[in-house]
């Protein structure tokens, strides 16, 4: 909103690679897995990746990719995974602690390494209000 009015600085390419031990949310006849997608928000921009079915171990397609325009190095950024449901309301899995994009940049080595996430609600919280539910 008040940063459109701001020359665009760049691109941030969101390319999501991989998650491990993420939790278990589906029970199919007695195993436990869960459905992740990804999503990213920045401002009033979001990417949301596709779904891993079945996997709390996801990788995603080498080629799968999105793009957010950055107007400020200090932009927020919100990093979130989510369990696909079909019939009920998609559930919280892991999110990134309040981070602006010079901070993902420098945490991930420019796009190099794994960004940290959350799974735990009560750690998260010592960074901000509990994660939202899905709409």
């Amino acid at each position: 909103p008040a940063l459109r009015n701001t020359p665009v600085l760049g691109l941030l390419r969101v390319q999501p690679r991989w998650a491990t031990q993420l939790p278990a949310k589906n029970l199919h006849l007695g195993s436990r897995s869960s459905d992740p997608y990804l999503e990213v928000e920045a401002g009033d921009q979001k990417y949301t990746s596709s779904v891993v079915n079945n996997n709390c171990n996801p990788t995603w397609p080498e080629d799968e990719a999105g793009y957010l325009l950055v107007y400020a190095k200090v932009q927020a950024i919100r990093v979130t995974l989510y369990n696909h449901a079909t019939m009920w309301t998609d559930g919280f899995l892991a999110q990134s602690k309040p981070l602006h994009v010079v901070d993902a940049l420098l945490q991930t080595s420019f796009g190099r390494g794994p960004l940290a996430l959350y799974t735990d609600k009560i750690k998260l919280a010592h960074y901000e209000e509990e994660p939202p539910e899905k709409e």
